[in-house]
């Protein structure tokens, strides 16, 4: 239980920890379906001084708890913590970390980074209002559209109505399918298909923490879902984490008339910031005014493997900013392959 307070307080203390992928509840949750999810507690002398939370990978390798699911990575401490990391990882039995969604400023996990980018927010903490009359000087069209199309969808499909706290089950089971269907369109993975998942979200809708809860929020036009989201949220943040729309809305932009909605309510209810993620998708880009800077990257202890994943993220790296990016996928696939063996 003591363990749990400091938890608790080096994430109420430090902004960048007020992130619901940063509490406790989230790992325990986590833990209740993956049993490779575990906790190395950080000592100096008889102190905790923070936490390492990690899921156990194929041949000792470290992930972030989740894997795909975690959009915030690293360790429960003070940014300025002192430590050697690959003491920690051999304390723990491990031979490396793997590591997408690190925030940058832990310095002792500086010299791991391989490559950054930024992760997007919207801050609220001066209410609605004064966020609406930002994006409209910085030029924002959805700020005139939205409105247009919110009348538009109320008089051709039926009222509008949002909730932003929904309490309806079949709701979130909306959400999985039209996010599904998403990932069948573009053909990339659907998280949502693993079979834990839908355990972990029942338990995050029922945990109510100051640090974590799930929320699932709803648009309507008269009696029919148009679009909804479930994420989670923690102190003052809300993580814009898994939305769905109708596509056969799509022409009215549910989706983003659920956005601005939220962001409304959530400015209401004290909420003042709101993590849109990594990614720079044109929405995105004209709701956010501001960013947080996250690292990818790796420590590995074992030498052979150190380097092919040095020059696997290489690879990466490269491909993400090169034309022949069709022809770089196989070569990526034949790294990751060759580091698995």
């Amino acid at each position: 239980m003591e363990e749990l307070e400091t938890w608790r307080r080096l994430q109420a203390t430090f902004p960048e920890l007020q992130r619901p992928f940063f509490a406790p509840e989230y790992h325990q949750i986590l833990g209740e379906v993956l049993p490779e999810v575990e906790v190395a507690v950080l000592r100096e002398g008889d102190d905790v001084v923070g936490f390492f939370p990690f899921q156990r990978g194929n041949g000792g390798v470290a992930r972030p708890v989740g894997l795909r699911l975690n959009d915030f990575q690293g360790l429960i401490a003070p940014p300025g913590l002192e430590l050697d990391f690959t003491a920690v990882l051999r304390e723990s039995g491990l031979a490396g970390w793997r590591f997408d969604h690190l925030v940058a400023n832990q310095q002792c996990l500086a010299p791991f980074h391989r490559h950054c980018e930024e992760s997007l927010l919207v801050d609220l903490s001066q209410g609605y209002d004064a966020y609406l009359a930002d994006r409209r000087e910085a030029g924002a069209n959805w700020v005139s559209q939205i409105p247009r199309k919110t009348r538009k969808l109320s008089r051709e499909l039926g009222k509008m109505r949002f909730v932003f706290d929904c309490q309806d089950p079949a709701v979130l089971e909306q959400v999985k399918v039209w996010k599904s269907q998403q990932r069948e369109r573009t053909g990339t993975f659907d998280v949502l298909r693993l079979p834990w998942i839908t355990h972990a979200f029942r338990r995050m809708l029922q945990t109510e923490e100051p640090g974590f809860r799930g929320l699932v929020s709803a648009l309507f036009a008269g009696q029919r879902l148009v679009a909804a989201h479930f994420g989670v949220r923690s102190h003052g943040t809300l993580h814009w984490w898994f939305p769905g729309y109708d596509i056969t809305a799509e022409k009215y932009s549910p989706g983003l008339i659920l956005l601005t909605e939220a962001f409304r309510a959530a400015a209401d209810l004290g909420i003042e910031r709101i993590d849109l993620g990594k990614g720079r998708e044109r929405y995105k880009s004209s709701f956010m005014t501001g960013s947080e800077t996250l690292a990818e990257g790796f420590v590995e202890l074992r030498p052979l493997r150190r380097w092919l994943n040095r020059a696997w993220h290489s690879g990466r790296v490269w491909a993400r900013e090169s034309r022949l990016k069709g022809l770089i996928k196989g070569s990526q696939r034949m790294i990751r392959r060759t580091i698995g063996r």
